[in-house]
């Protein structure tokens, strides 16, 4: 009568140590990466400062913010292009300045000026909020 019971005991033993056995993983499989938002250039509502005001609004804030910093000798202000996006939040990333005459520490001064920039009301197209690239022409003369 003992045989039995050590036939069950060794059957029980067996099965646990399957059930105790991890089963294999299956192979990790990389989710998709979601496509980056379409950016777009023009929009049914272009974006723009609490208050309104368009693209004159928006050089005057950076005119306001701009601190030019003082050189040995001090050239014109060169003729510029400040690109940036305004996001679906309103928020601004991917700042850009074009300059004619490369003067780093003027890029720096408005890239500065643009990252001060308060947080925009978005762009709209079809009633949706959208990532809308600005570009704007920056020009200034210096006064000393």
């Amino acid at each position: 009568m003992t045989r039995p019971i050590a036939i069950v005991w060794l059957l029980s033993a067996a099965l646990s140590a399957c059930a105790q056995q991890e089963a294999p993983t299956p192979p990790a499989v990389a989710k998709p990466k979601p496509a980056p938002e379409k950016v777009y250039t023009y929009v049914e509502q272009m974006p723009q400062l609490p208050g309104g005001g368009g693209e004159r609004a928006v050089v005057s804030q950076l005119m306001r913010m701009l601190q030019v910093p003082k050189l040995k000798e001090q050239p014109s202000w060169p003729r510029t292009k400040v690109s940036f996006v305004v996001g679906s939040d309103g928020r601004i990333y991917d700042e850009q300045v074009f300059l004619t005459d490369s003067i780093p520490e003027y890029s720096a001064a408005m890239l500065k000026a643009v990252r001060a920039l308060p947080r925009f009301i978005p762009g709209y197209q079809k009633g949706t909020p959208v990532p809308v690239k600005i570009t704007l022409p920056f020009s200034c003369i210096m006064i000393q």
